[in-house]
């Protein structure tokens, strides 16, 4: 098992663009007395004094230190424990709650009801898809240790070979490797979600996931056509389909979070 690092010192300006930087914490503008004892890292850009992230760089468990200015350009930005904090299950289910409220809202012209709804089942989604991707970030920040063995051990068939393809590498390397897998899988890909999880916890959590699974098909539809089928008819959403989603989307959310904090 490698060391794990857990100060690096950035000597360089950092710039993240699309991409996403974790960390236990950033300090900018360090000064050269906090090099002791740190990981040193160059500037990828010598010529500008730059280290630029384009993809995922960084562990919530080390503490960077930059001698310059931290600049981000879309992307994740960065991102760190206390955005993963225990009120995940509490800020989801609020957000679904604004949404239900949102739903009761009267327009003023009834032709926009349909547009509406198509808005609202979308941000459900979002709200799903967001609770998915931090419940396996927290398990990365919060037990690596088990989080390492799991990845190891997993029996692999055709999904996530790359990641099995690091399973014999340094604690580090493999780290990272999973990382990159958890942020950049499609978390409305709800077979490969339930894989990851399976591989994270060893939990299957696709009974609760088939309760919301028929949506993903209107999900796409609205986000890629505004709601029509390829042959161009319209996919006429109901108030009360939506708000059955939401219903659905509640029990599936309460369901996953038992049975991953079991």
């Amino acid at each position: 098992m490698a060391d794990f690092i857990e100060k690096v010192f950035i000597d360089a300006n950092v710039l993240v663009r699309g991409g996403s930087f974790l960390a236990k914490d950033i300090i900018m503008y360090a000064s050269d007395e906090y090099k002791e004892g740190a990981f040193i890292v160059e500037a990828t850009d010598t010529d500008n004094n730059i280290f630029e992230v384009t993809d995922f760089y960084g562990s919530p468990y080390v503490d960077y230190y930059i001698s310059g200015g931290f600049t981000m350009i879309d992307g994740g930005g960065k991102i760190t424990p206390e955005m993963l904090s225990d009120d995940l299950l509490e800020r989801t289910l609020k957000g679904l709650s604004d949404i239900r409220e949102l739903l009761s809202v009267e327009l003023y012209n009834p032709k926009l009801y349909p547009l509406f709804y198509r808005e609202q089942h979308m941000a459900i989604m979002a709200e799903y898809e967001n609770f998915l991707f931090c419940l396996i970030l927290r398990e990365m920040i919060f037990n690596r240790d088990a989080l390492l063995v799991n990845v190891r051990s997993f029996e692999y068939s055709d999904d996530f070979q790359k990641l099995r393809a690091s399973i014999n590498k340094t604690d580090n390397e493999l780290y990272e490797a999973i990382s990159k897998c958890a942020t950049k899988l499609v978390y409305h890909r709800f077979g490969q979600v339930c894989t990851l999880y399976e591989i994270v916890f060893r939990k299957n959590i696709s009974p609760y996931i088939n309760k919301i699974k028929d949506e993903e098909r209107k999900r796409h539809n609205i986000v890629h056509r505004n709601g029509r089928h390829l042959n161009g008819e319209l996919d006429k959403l109901s108030r009360e389909e939506v708000v059955y989603f939401l219903k659905n989307t509640e029990e599936s959310i309460n369901a996953i979070w038992d049975l991953i904090k079991s």
